[in-house]
């Protein structure tokens, strides 16, 4: 448990210095500034990629390419389910039934947010669970709005549950669409 909370403050130790860098070298109009922007973009970019062994670079061509491989890839073709007629499962009670569809408390919804790490990722507003958690009383009613909402509707708000996906190279030089690995940032 020692070494874990010491490996935890080593990690916060090194966002914070890597922040303060960016701050102190990164928020002005520098060459150092534009270099870092030239670099990612540079380091980001798919300059084309061997579609039926032909080399294409334009980029039209390859956005559908790749939305159509990884389209077929993540596609069930043969959509086969077994039956499962005649078998009895165990069901649950009335009450049971009731408790899975109550509203949510206030103390599930506290516990959902203090679940997720404090500084892991920024929310689409800039904010992160550090913030949320020290201004929960503040922020308490927002959330339990949304969570209300939620449940009055069966479904978010058009974006709030949106995410881009990515493509990251499983091998330096990448040339076809199978050396890449697609996630989804969300």
């Amino acid at each position: 448990m020692e070494l874990w909370n010491a490996s935890n403050a080593f990690e916060s130790l090194l966002r914070q210095k890597s922040r303060a860098r960016w701050l102190k070298e990164g928020d002005y109009n520098t060459g150092y500034f534009h270099k870092i922007i030239n670099f990612r973009r540079a380091f980001n970019a798919i300059p084309g990629i061997f579609i039926d062994g032909v080399w294409l670079q334009q980029p039209n061509i390859v956005k559908n390419a790749a939305a159509n491989f990884f389209h077929n890839r993540f596609t069930e073709h043969n959509y086969s389910r077994p039956s499962l007629d005649g078998i009895l499962f165990n069901s649950i009670s009335h009450g049971q039934r009731e408790r899975l569809t109550a509203p949510f408390s206030d103390q599930e919804i506290k516990e959902a947010v203090w679940s997720c790490g404090g500084d892991k990722c920024l929310r689409p507003n800039g904010l992160n669970f550090n913030f949320i958690k020290e201004f929960w009383d503040v922020l308490n009613p927002e959330f339990r709005r949304f969570v209300d909402e939620f449940y009055a509707h069966g479904s978010f708000p058009r974006g709030n549950n949106a995410s881009f996906v990515a493509l990251i190279p499983k091998m330096n030089h990448p040339q076809s669409l199978n050396d890449y690995r697609p996630i989804s940032l969300i």
